[in-house]
Parts: structure tokens; C-alpha cells; sequence
């Protein structure tokens, strides 16, 4: 369920997928041929699947580590980043860069060696549960790491567009591929059958949760839409304060012309 949560909420990218507009006339990118259904699904599939399992990896490192330890481990993605970067997508280091790595690393290597000062979430777990989740924290921060090289690489070499439309659709198909990956693995593991006696836990407090919920993703993507219309509404009166600056300059030419033919 863990797993699943953290890609469950992908259809709603529908929502500011219809509410982005297009790029304004004269803005487009050149106009390329479509890529071909076949690319796209591969992608769709490949990457994920990639996010399907880098969610079960965070979802079993939160159960062996504590929230401070994870945050700590998970920071090392940076790194990660930096690496894929130069690896996939030809970017180059900056010495800021080779500070970052450098430090994160280090830092992650203390907590790995001084684990005994901070406990594994509870006591129940045994000592080589954090060794597990110190392991697939860092194999989580570095797989999410390739997705978004990969992403990079999707936009660059199969859409060659990265418009927010394109990126919207990429985000909502791969994480659909990866929601149906948690699925899978809960009708697999029969985990689906232990969701209804979890959700009566929650007593009464499980309709506000949900209320909760949908008022947060609504007020993320209303906020949007503000932002998507203070930006044309800027655009708008940008070209028209041009165009009343070039009627101006163009009279003041007339009459200037006029001057002259006087003279």
C-alpha cells in the first residue's frame, strides 16, 4: 500500500494536463513528426516499471529506518544525480558539484558506520533490518536518479519537445505503469485482503483523512491554474504595451516625416 501511494495519485495529472494551454502562436517548438505509439509505450512501460520498484524500495527503507536516517541516506540522491547527469545525459561537473558529492557521500558513510547511536524504528526489528534499509535507501536514491536521467533522455531523443504538456503526459503514463506494478504486487502477496481491517482502525477520523486529501490536491492544482493565469494575463499586457510603444513610435515617425517635408 505504501508502495502504491506513491504513484496512486497519477490520473489526477489529468487535471492540469487539460487546464495547461497551449504554447501562444508564434512561441512553438518546430513542428516534428509524432513519435511512433511503439517508442512511447516502451518508454511508458520501461520507466514505469523503474518507478514501481524504486517505490518499493522506499517503502521497505521507511520500515527499517527512522524518518531522520532516511532523510539523511535519501539526500545522497543529489549525488546520484550529478553522476547519471555526466553518465546519460553529457552533462558536465562544476566544482560546486564535486563539493556536494563529496560531502553527501562522506556523510553517508558516517551514519552507516556509527548506525548503533540511532535506533531501527522500533526495537522489534533486528540490527540487520538497518543495514537492509541503509542499502535500499541508497539503491532507491540512486534508481530515482536514472528515472530522471532517463526522463531527459525521453524528451530529448523520442519527443524532442519538452513542453509542459509533454511532460505532463510522460509523468502520468509512467506512473500509471508503475501504480499497476504496486497492484499487481498486492493481489500477488494477497496484501489486499489486510486494507479493510487497517482502514477500520482509523475509527471515524477516516472520512476527514480523505477530505483532507482531496482539499490538498485541490487547492495544489487551483494554485496552478492561478499561476497558469497570472503568467497569460502578464503575457497579454506585455504585447499590448508593445503594441501601443510601436503605434506611438510609428505616429511620431509620421509626423516627423511630415516636419520634414515642411521644412
Amino acid at each position: 500500500m505504501t508502495t502504491l501511494t506513491q504513484s496512486g495519485g497519477s490520473p489526477l495529472l489529468v487535471v492540469p494536463l487539460l487546464l495547461t494551454p497551449p504554447p501562444p502562436r508564434g512561441e512553438e517548438q518546430p513542428r516534428q513528426p509524432p513519435p511512433a505509439a511503439s517508442k512511447l509505450a516502451a518508454v511508458y512501460i520501461g520507466i514505469g516499471v523503474l518507478i514501481g520498484v524504486d517505490n518499493l524500495m522506499y517503502a521497505y527503507a521507511l520500515l527499517y529506518l527512522p524518518v531522520s536516517t532516511f532523510s539523511l541516506v535519501a539526500a545522497t540522491q543529489l549525488a546520484f544525480n550529478a553522476v547519471t547527469s555526466r553518465l546519460i545525459n553529457a552533462q558536465r561537473f562544476t566544482p560546486l558539484i564535486t563539493n556536494s558529492v563529496a560531502v553527501l557521500t562522506f556523510s553517508a558513510t558516517l551514519l552507516a558506520v556509527s548506525s548503533s547511536s540511532d535506533t531501527s524504528g522500533g526495537d522489534h526489528l533486528p540490527r540487520g533490518k538497518y543495514a537492509a534499509g541503509f542499502v535500499l535507501t541508497l539503491a532507491a536514491s540512486a534508481t530515482f536518479a536514472l528515472i530522471l536521467s532517463l526522463y531527459e533522455v525521453t524528451f530529448e531523443k523520442v519527443i524532442k519537445a519538452q513542453t509542459p504538456r509533454w511532460v505532463l503526459r510522460v509523468q502520468m503514463y509512467s506512473s500509471l505503469v508503475a501504480s499497476a506494478v504496486a497492484v499487481a504486487g498486492m493481489m500477488t502477496s494477497g496484501e489486499w485482503r489486510t486494507i479493510a481491517g487497517e482502514a477500520a482502525g482509523f475509527r471515524g477520523g477516516k472520512v476527514v483523512a480523505m477530505l483532507m486529501a482531496v482539499w490538498g490536491v485541490l487547492s495544489y492544482v487551483y494554485q496552478h491554474y492561478l499561476d497558469d493565469r497570472r503568467v497569460v494575463a502578464e503575457r497579454r499586457k506585455d504585447g499590448e504595451e508593445c503594441g501601443v510603444c510601436a503605434a506611438r513610435m510609428a505616429a511620431g515617425d509620421v509626423v516627423s516625416l511630415a516636419g520634414h517635408s515642411l521644412r
